[in-house]
């Protein structure tokens, strides 16, 4: 047996299509209310969530999975593995990354390998596909930890938000702030580049932000020959990332375009028609 499994957490905003394909294992996160949690996927569908996320004040805060959770879903892979590989969140945002370490430490596993991605849902889930892609090519663990390794110098993560206010609920940003740049339509374009999220430029519009991010890219990729692979994802807003994945394909050498949903996880946090563009150059 020379199988790699390939795990990762909900927040990833990895679809169960893309999960099957690819044989990614995906623990779930936590919706916490008043009077209950549930598993994002087990106990609700993410596109039951999406329905309520224009009732902000009754949003849930999100947890990631305990450590018991974690060794549960290790323990179900050792038959059918020789290596498990656990993509993490960056531990900058949350305890994931913590808790995997904790829970290998706690069964004593010596053929489980904890990452931390250093990024945020999209770049976490093209660090997860291309190293899924890999496995199921038959590359070895250290090829892939080699790949992994190299990632920050290859890829940049986008997002942009269509209103501050999810942030500002989340306690990320002042009531005030979100305020003001709703009455000026501002939509900000955020950057997950080397490790750290940083705040890009200010945009009016979608395709506004769209061509900074484009020209973003083209400063960063240089030889647009070269060969790309792309994550676009986004909540409600199809027709949009439509013209998002037309307009990039159009512009770049472009070898795979992955389309996905946010996780109802991280919905919490940026709320509805906010999208994202992640590149990896190959």
């Amino acid at each position: 047996m020379n199988k790699i499994k390939i795990v990762t957490g909900s927040q990833a905003s990895i679809t169960p299509e893309l999960a099957n394909q690819f044989d990614i294992t995906i623990i779930p996160y936590y919706l916490n209310y008043p009077d209950r949690s549930l598993k994002e996927g087990i106990d609700i569908e993410t596109e039951v969530f999406y329905k309520l996320l224009d009732d902000i004040d009754s949003l849930p805060t999100s947890s990631p999975p305990s450590v018991g959770d974690i060794q549960e879903v290790i323990e179900s892979l050792r038959e059918e593995s020789c290596e498990i590989m656990i993509f993490t969140l960056s531990s900058n945002y949350s305890q994931m990354y913590n808790s995997c370490e904790q829970a290998v430490k706690n069964g004593s596993y010596k053929n489980v390998h904890v990452i931390d991605s250093k990024g945020a849902t999209a770049y976490q889930a093209m660090m997860v596909l291309i190293s899924a892609q890999m496995a199921l090519n038959g590359d070895s663990l250290n090829e892939i930890l080699s790949k992994v390794n190299d990632f920050s110098h290859k890829s940049d993560e986008f997002l942009v938000l269509n209103t501050l206010k999810y942030l500002a609920k989340g306690g990320r940003i002042g009531r005030v702030k979100a305020f003001m740049s709703s009455l000026i339509s501002i939509k900000p374009v955020i950057v997950h580049r080397d490790g750290v999220t940083t705040p890009l430029a200010k945009s009016r519009t979608h395709q506004q932000a769209l061509k900074m991010i484009i020209d973003e890219m083209k400063k960063k990729i240089g030889d647009l020959t070269k060969p790309i692979n792309v994550i676009i994802q986004g909540i409600g807003n199809d027709s949009w990332l439509n013209e998002v994945e037309q307009t990039v394909s159009s512009q770049f050498n472009i070898e795979t375009v992955w389309r996905s949903r946010f996780s109802a996880i991280t919905s919490i946090h940026i709320g509805s028609s906010a999208w994202s563009l992640t590149y990896h150059l190959i």
